[in-house]
Order: C-alpha cells, then sequence, then structure tokens
C-alpha cells in the first residue's frame, strides 16, 4: 500500500515539458490587463501557437483582459484638445477651409484622425499628458523589471523603442531624472548611452549619470570644455565675466566630481596640452 502512494507521488511530481512550460507562461501574459496593446503579443501568440495552444483560449484571455487603457487615454485627449481649441476644428476639403464649431461635429471628424497629430496641435494637453505620464513612471519604475528587457535571446527586441523614445526632450528629461535615482539600473545606463550617442550629451548635467561610463563623461566632459573655450573667445580673454566664470565653475564641477574623474581629467586635458 504504501508503495502505490510513493509510485502515486511520483507520477504526479513529474516535471513540465517545454511546451507545457510556453504555454503556461504565455497564458500568464495573455492574462495581464490589455496585453493585447502590448508590442511583444505576436510572438507570444506565434510561441503559443507553436507550443501547441488552442486559439479559442487566446481569444477568451485577450478579451476577458482588455480594458481600453490606452483608448480611453486617446479619446479624453481628444475631449481635451476640442476644449483648449479656440474656433472650432478646421478641415480642408477640395482647398476650401469650412469652420466646424460644434463638439459633436469634431468627435465624429477625429474619429478618422491621427490622434497623435491632434493632441500635438494643442500643446497644453501634450504637456499636460507627458507630465502625468512622468509622474506615474517615476512612482512606479522598478529597475529589476526595467533590466529585464536584456534577458532576450538577441538582447534587441525589448528596446527597439529606446531610439524613439529619446528623440523627445520631455522623456530624455525623464531618463536623467531616473538614473539619478537608479544609477545602477543597466537599462537606465543604456538609454544614457544612447542619448549621448544621439549627440545630447550636453544635456547630461548630472555628473553622477555622466561618471557611470567613462565614454558618456569624456562626451560631456569635453562639451563643457568646448563650452568654456567659446565663452573665452566671446569674453575677449577677460576671466572676470560672470558668463566665462559660470562655464569655468561647471567645468570645475564635472572635474572634480570624484577622485577618478579629477585623474581622468588631469590626464585628458595633458593629452590636449602636448598636442
Amino acid at each position: 500500500m504504501t508503495d502505490l502512494a510513493e509510485e502515486n507521488v511520483e507520477e504526479e511530481e513529474q516535471p513540465l515539458n517545454d511546451e507545457e512550460l510556453i504555454k503556461g507562461h504565455c497564458v500568464e501574459l495573455f492574462s495581464t490587463r490589455d496585453f493585447v496593446m502590448e508590442p511583444q503579443v505576436i510572438t507570444t501568440l506565434l510561441a503559443f501557437f507553436q507550443a501547441g495552444g488552442q486559439p479559442e483560449k487566446v481569444i477568451e484571455l485577450l478579451s476577458n483582459n482588455y480594458n481600453g487603457l490606452g483608448q480611453y487615454a486617446n479619446l479624453f485627449g481628444c475631449w481635451l484638445s476640442d476644449l483648449e481649441m479656440d474656433g472650432g476644428f478646421i478641415e480642408t476639403i477640395n482647398n476650401e477651409h469650412e469652420i466646424v464649431a460644434s463638439s459633436s461635429s469634431n468627435s465624429v471628424l477625429l474619429m478618422g484622425a491621427d490622434v497623435q497629430q491632434q493632441i500635438e496641435r494643442c500643446p497644453s494637453v501634450r504637456d499636460c499628458f507627458e507630465q502625468t505620464i512622468s509622474q506615474m513612471i517615476k512612482k512606479q519604475f522598478s529597475p529589476d523589471a526595467a533590466d529585464k528587457i536584456f534577458e532576450n535571446d538577441d538582447g534587441t527586441e525589448g528596446i527597439d523603442w529606446l531610439p524613439e523614445l529619446i528623440c523627445h526632450r520631455s522623456w530624455r528629461r525623464l531618463i536623467y531624472e531616473l538614473a539619478e535615482h537608479f544609477p545602477n539600473c543597466l537599462m537606465l545606463n543604456f538609454a544614457v548611452k544612447l542619448i549621448s550617442d544621439a549627440g545630447f550629451q550636453h544635456e547630461i548635467s548630472n555628473v553622477n549619470t555622466a561618471a557611470q561610463q567613462l565614454d558618456i563623461f569624456s562626451r560631456v566632459f569635453l562639451s563643457t570644455l568646448e563650452q568654456l573655450l567659446e565663452e573665452w573667445k566671446n569674453c575677449l580673454g577677460d576671466c572676470q565675466v560672470l558668463a566665462y566664470r559660470r562655464h569655468f565653475a561647471e567645468l570645475k564641477r564635472v572635474a572634480c566630481h570624484s577622485e577618478q574623474t579629477f585623474m581622468y581629467t588631469q590626464m585628458l586635458l595633458n593629452n590636449v596640452g602636448w598636442k
């Protein structure tokens, strides 16, 4: 009797095969809120079907967990844009400009318009959206979760949105702020490197962020040095000019951030002096 019970326990504890593990992981993703709007939904669907998953299960999970938060945000953005616009919405038909004053007409027209362009036409609404989203990200940001984007096999699938993100100054500013609070986050350090490679190193005012990577610190230091030399030319060598003193203080702040940055700065200046 005891041997039979032990055999039953062993049968119950048999490990799941790879296909079952893949399907289980996919089901967990499909069960999250609004996963149908996530960029990785296609690859997850392919993995689920290749592992023998049933389409009916996918449809049920995605539809039951769809809340449409992104669509609601776009709708509210269009409404706010309508309220902020003066003089109604202008529609061009056959080179004739027609003023549509009623809010109901605006809503109908916007159904076929690009939501992003509609929000971009209203700076106050765009700023409101960006500030609200930035505050939410700051409150809920998890460096461990962010670093998981590097767990993919090729290491690029989860970060293909970063180059587009850093094209906008407001989101670069958010990355700088997050990098100050989470200096060991791999994703943020990678984003800062992308920003520096894109030519925005002059925006990185926090030395702690720049000092995490040598090439970024070098660019920040050289950019600060160039600004100082340019101001030296403008003030005709007068060291008492306020603008020059301000740039010199900034160079000193960058160079004296730590013993390592001070030594590295001395080496750079020595090489520049010899050349």
